[in-house]
């Protein structure tokens, strides 16, 4: 009877455990931890940025369940804003989100530089930085002898430059 007794018993403690564990991965999925939820990239456009701004965007990450943001800054063919990046105005606005950020619960990362390439800067002339390719289509029609005269127009050059 006793090794009986300590089956029953056995069983009884797995069926709890399963069940209890079961809860827990539920609780889990219902409220993940900040490890287990999406970041996304916070594109801070061109020192287009102010405090409130910086708040309400933080405050919708945390209500759309974000884990976090990483802060990334962002200039080409967007109009200058007031706030220049690097500038003491910037430095206020990073020490805000970051505390803000925090406030809310959420993970911060920092891009460390503006843009997308962390090589840039004014010392890098045109022709060194970086390239895109860029091309255009042409129909033409020869003459009778076979022969195509055509002035091709310049595609899209960026700062000025073509090659």
């Amino acid at each position: 009877m006793k090794n009986i007794e300590r089956i029953v018993l056995l069983v009884i403690v797995v069926l709890s455990s399963i069940s209890m564990r079961a809860q827990t991965l539920e609780n889990f999925f219902k409220a993940p931890p900040l490890c287990a939820r999406p970041s996304t990239y916070w594109m801070w456009m061109n020192g287009n940025i102010s405090k409130e701004g910086l708040t309400a965007d933080l405050e919708y990450m945390k209500r759309a369940s974000y884990g976090g943001a990483m802060m990334f800054n962002v200039g080409v063919g967007i109009p200058k804003g007031s706030v220049d990046y690097a500038s003491p105005q910037w430095d206020e606005m990073t020490l805000h989100a970051v505390k803000e950020a925090e406030r809310l619960g959420l993970e911060l990362y920092l891009q460390n530089s503006p843009g997308y390439s962390g090589t840039g800067g004014p010392w890098i002339t045109v022709e060194n930085s970086m390239q895109q390719l860029e091309w255009t289509e042409t129909m033409v029609v020869p003459d009778k002898k076979g022969l195509i005269e055509l002035d091709l127009p310049q595609p899209y050059a960026k700062l000025g430059y073509y090659q």
